[in-house]
């Protein structure tokens, strides 16, 4: 599982090196919503923002990435936008084409 990918990256870091797995089950976005932030997205975004670099592991859905990072995605790129000048990396497990067109869909989200 994807999951399960990100436990086992979590086993090779070096030492002293902080791990978190972000919650992403959020509210549904929604600028009625925003302020002031469900606690939930205001955890979320304080994840990313005071992370040093992001491993994102993801399923392909319909060539996409799934609904619930992509509701993240679009929680975090408010302003102020907290991926801003991050690091990443993107990884996922499953069979054919092996997640490759929503990494595809993954880097484009992140160009805006």
């Amino acid at each position: 599982t994807n999951t399960g990918l990100l436990r086992a990256a979590a086993t090779v870091l070096p030492s002293g090196t902080t791990f978190e797995i972000a919650d992403i089950n959020l509210p549904l976005f929604n600028e009625d919503i925003e302020n002031p932030l469900p606690e939930s997205v205001a955890k979320f975004r304080k994840q990313v923002q005071e992370a040093d670099a992001l491993l994102f592991a993801s399923p392909e859905n319909n060539y996409s990435v799934s609904a619930a990072l992509k509701n993240a995605i679009d929680w975090a790129s408010r302003p102020p936008n907290v991926w801003n000048g991050k690091a990443a990396a993107i990884t996922s497990s499953g069979g054919g084409a092996g997640g490759v067109r929503s990494h595809y869909h993954l880097r484009q989200s992140g160009v805006y």
